[in-house]
């Protein structure tokens, strides 16, 4: 049910300018799939989708991905905008490095009895599963209206070791009444770094986990 789904051992592709929706990942990236091994060297550039479940899933139990840039994103999801995964309760880590989201203009999508997601949990617009070490991620240009669903634009799940996460000129604009942060932390993350996140009024970071340093810029 994936719109495009890669398994493990590509390197230097591009996938761009998809348009529509599906009951699954729009495009999954999924490591360890198929024979397995590393994904590497990709660009996913212009998703345009209306009450889909996800535009992008990155999955990693083991075999890692790398050098990663998804860019131009815009539309509503049901279930999470983009998810950097592992899906997996085997004890093998998902290892990630080098990604980059960047110009992703989304929110929530209703669930709607359809989808056969009542009472199923509510996932993040950007969400981070727990059992990840991620080295480098980077998100810039992302900007939320969201009237939907009432839930982190960025969540970080317990046992998510993130070394290095770069912030740069987010915005959420709240319009559905009830408390929503920009960042749920309840992982590690080694350094955060802010510059420009607009919180619309809500909690910029609601913190329940460790971030070791933050270092941060005045918003310009």
């Amino acid at each position: 049910m994936d719109g495009i789904h890669l398994n493990g051992g590509c390197r230097f592709g591009r996938i761009t300018n998809l348009k529509g929706a599906c009951y699954d990942d729009m495009v999954a990236l999924n490591a360890d799939e198929g024979k397995g091994g590393p994904i590497e060297d990709i660009q996913i550039d212009g998703l345009f989708c209306e009450g889909c479940h996800s535009a992008v899933r990155l999955l990693s139990r083991g075999w890692p991905v790398r050098r990663v840039h998804i860019s131009n994103v815009f539309g509503t999801f049901f279930q999470y905008c983009i998810g950097i995964t592992r899906y997996s309760d085997d004890g093998r880590e998902g290892v990630f490095d080098q990604v980059h989201l960047s110009d992703i203009y989304a929110s929530k999508a209703p669930r709607l009895p359809v989808h056969g997601k009542e009472g199923g949990y509510v996932y993040a617009l950007i969400w981070i599963e727990g059992g990840l070490a991620v080295g480098n991620l980077q998100i810039d240009h992302l900007h939320r209206r969201e009237a939907v669903t009432a839930i982190p634009t960025l969540s970080i799940m317990p046992w998510a070791d993130i070394k290095v996460l770069g912030l740069e000129h987010i915005s959420q604009e709240n319009e559905t009444g009830e408390k929503m942060p920009v960042i749920l932390n309840r992982g590690s993350i080694g350094k955060m770094y802010l510059r420009d996140v607009q919180e619309g009024g809500d909690i910029l970071l609601e913190n329940n986990g460790i971030i070791s340093e933050i270092i941060s810029v005045e918003n310009c």
